[in-house]
């Protein structure tokens, strides 16, 4: 097995999903956003129906999971259950919500998958 950097395309949430959207992604980091306002560009990411792809190499345009069932923890370290990492870029042009997430235990119980921690890093934000 030959294991090669992957460069990914990112999967974006826009339109109605993220009305608080704003021109960052296309405009600052130059990503090809599938219009004017986007919210979220999720770069590595295996969820369901959000996907990022590779997009370099002999395995470009397959998703992240089809690269995590060639490679395996080569790719990914060990892990169980769904890969539990997600890496997004956020433009968020409005107020959002403080919102709480289940912890592990708790979601485990109740929806079957981990809980989400969350880590953010303010990479630009506009006076105020």
């Amino acid at each position: 097995m030959s294991i090669y950097p992957l460069l990914m395309a990112p999967y974006f949430r826009h339109g109605e999903e993220t009305p608080w959207g704003g021109s960052m992604l296309r405009d600052a980091f130059m990503k090809d956003a599938p219009e004017d306002r986007v919210g979220e560009s999720l770069e590595v990411s295996a969820l369901s129906n959000r996907e990022s792809v590779v997009r370099n190499g002999v395995h470009a345009g397959k998703t992240f999971n089809k690269m995590i069932e060639l490679w395996g923890e080569e790719l990914t370290g060990a892990y169980e259950g769904e890969f539990p990492l997600l890496l997004k870029l956020l433009d968020a042009d409005e107020m959002l919500s403080v919102q709480v997430h289940p912890g592990d235990d708790y979601a485990r119980e109740h929806e079957g998958k981990y809980g989400k921690s969350e880590a953010w890093v303010v990479l630009n934000c506009a006076p105020g």
